[in-house]
């Protein structure tokens, strides 16, 4: 009977052992788990860091060129406003003359405060010129989630010849040179986005929807200069 007690004090013991070994394996990982979330937090918070302040650069460099250029804060997207100085017409996708000047004042700067600067340059994964579509077919409102191939062929056909439209004038001759325009030029790509992120219309009525629907069709016939950066996810 000694010696049966004995090994069930022993297995005991052993199961003990285990428990806490185990125990101490499920912090451990928890701990790691951890870590790596601090880890991808610190990442992210130093590319949201330097995103700000490329978008902060660019504004500054366009308001010293008195130039009126819509730049996001955080992630430094330029977007090409459709107003008067650049509006594709409807089912088009050729520059106008209004258009070309825009880009002809703003690509310069765009370029040299992404290469001008070392830090920032070697950051660059690339460029992305993308081009926006409104959601209309045929002069008729398609929803961005509707099933519509043909709607949704044709705007996407349509916005990524908007983006190459922009992409080939700005590397092309007619625009003549510019500082760090081969930089620029090897890190670019030409997207087209198609209908699938139209812009609404602020103070639309559901009576007054027309061809785009609830969306604003001039706004949404857009082009962006999306800049990425070096291990975006």
């Amino acid at each position: 009977f000694s010696e049966k007690l004995s090994r069930f004090d022993q297995s005991s013991e052993g199961l003990l052992a285990c428990n806490k070994s185990k125990s101490n394996l499920v912090k451990h990982n928890n701990d790691l788990k951890d870590s790596l979330n601090d880890f991808a937090t610190k990442v992210a918070n130093v590319k949201g860091k330097l995103r700000s302040n490329i978008a902060n650069d660019l504004a500054k460099a366009f308001k010293g060129a008195n130039l009126s250029v819509m730049v996001d804060k955080k992630s430094g997207n330029v977007v090409f406003q459709m107003d008067k100085n650049f509006r594709f017409k409807k089912n088009s996708y050729y520059l106008n003359k209004a258009a070309r000047n825009t880009l002809k004042k703003i690509i310069p700067i765009y370029s040299k405060v992404l290469f001008g600067n070392k830090k920032i340059k070697d950051k660059i994964a690339g460029f992305n010129v993308t081009g926006h579509a409104s959601p209309s077919h045929k002069g008729k409102y398609v929803s961005p989630k509707s099933s519509n191939s043909k709607a949704y062929s044709y705007n996407m056909r349509l916005s990524a010849q908007r983006a190459a439209s922009v992409t080939n004038y700005i590397f092309g001759r007619k625009i003549g040179k510019y500082s760090f325009k081969k930089f620029l030029k090897e890190y670019t790509s030409s997207i087209g986005q198609g209908f699938t992120k139209p812009v609404k219309k602020k103070g639309r009525k559901v009576a007054s929807y027309g061809a785009c629907g609830p969306f604003d069709c001039y706004s949404s016939q857009t082009v962006e200069l999306i800049f990425t950066l070096k291990d975006d996810v």
